[in-house]
């Protein structure tokens, strides 16, 4: 605009098709959380109390994993939500949705990198909120009780 008084390009287009390529190629890359039932050769997990303890996100704060009655249970946010976490394949915990969060999918997942002490580390977490492939990393910063 500067030195012919008007727009040489329709950088407003551009753009709009750059970022579509750009998500697009995110979206074929990235693997949902799979979905139905686990594998038929899925690993058993590790003792519960390798993944229980709080674990925390700079941008989405802090969840807890407990052993409850013999499963694990997802705790997060201020009213103190409670996930079942359902075994999935070795250190790999579905999250099942219900209502309308399980409209576009059936499940989330729940992740635990287990670090050289044979306890988790950090967890990726799936955010349903944010889109069926969207997780954020979670570190752990105690262990469970």
């Amino acid at each position: 605009m500067v030195t012919k008084g008007e727009p040489s390009r329709d950088w407003v287009s551009e753009i709009e098709t750059s970022f579509a390529e750009a998500l697009a190629s995110i979206v074929a890359t990235s693997a949902p959380f799979p979905q139905g039932e686990s594998p038929a050769d899925a690993a058993p997990s590790l003792p519960f109390d390798a993944y229980t303890g709080t674990y925390t996100n700079t941008g989405y704060g802090e969840v807890t994993v407990r052993d409850e009655a013999g499963g694990l249970v997802l705790g997060y946010g201020p009213t103190g939500v409670r996930q079942r976490l359902v075994h999935w394949d070795r250190d790999t915990f579905s999250m099942p949705l219900t209502g309308a969060d399980a409209t576009q999918i059936a499940q989330l997942g729940m992740q635990f990198i287990i670090g050289p002490e044979g306890e988790a580390d950090a967890a990726l977490v799936g955010l349903g909120g944010v889109g069926p492939d969207a997780e954020a990393t979670f570190t752990r910063v105690d262990e469970g009780e």
